[in-house]
C-alpha cells in the first residue's frame, strides 16, 4: 500500500512538471511551418526561442492583439508579446479564442 502511495505521487509530480514545461516552451496548434487563424507567431526578438511559428500561412495576416477601451480607442492588449494571424479581409470580423478581429487591427473587415 505505501509503496502504490509513492507511485501515484511521482505520477503527479511528473504530470505537473510535463505541464509546466509545454506551458513554458510553447505548443504549435497545427503541423504546419506557418500559422493560421488564431494561433500566435513569434515577434522578431522572439524568433527561435519557442515552438510558435514565425509567420501567417498565406490568406492569413499578421495583428497585433488591441482592445477598445470605453473611449472607442485602440489600445494594444498588455502582457502577450506574441503576434497573432487572422483572415483578415475575408469580409468577416472573426473571433478566436485568443485573439478576436476588430476596428484596430483589422479594420476591413470591423467598422
Amino acid at each position: 500500500m505505501e509503496m502504490k502511495k509513492y507511485l501515484i505521487i511521482g505520477i503527479l509530480i511528473l504530470g505537473i512538471v510535463i505541464g509546466i514545461f509545454i506551458i513554458n516552451k510553447g505548443v504549435k496548434e497545427n503541423s504546419l511551418d506557418c500559422s493560421i487563424g488564431g494561433e500566435p507567431i513569434n515577434p522578431l526578438e522572439l524568433r527561435g526561442e519557442t515552438d510558435y511559428n514565425n509567420e501567417c500561412c498565406e490568406g492569413f495576416t499578421e495583428v497585433r492583439n488591441y482592445e477598445i477601451n470605453e473611449d472607442g480607442e485602440c489600445e494594444i492588449l498588455i502582457g502577450s508579446p506574441y503576434l497573432w494571424c487572422v483572415p483578415c479581409g475575408n469580409g468577416v470580423c472573426d473571433k478566436f479564442e485568443s485573439i478576436e478581429e476588430n476596428k484596430c487591427n483589422c479594420p476591413e473587415d470591423c467598422k
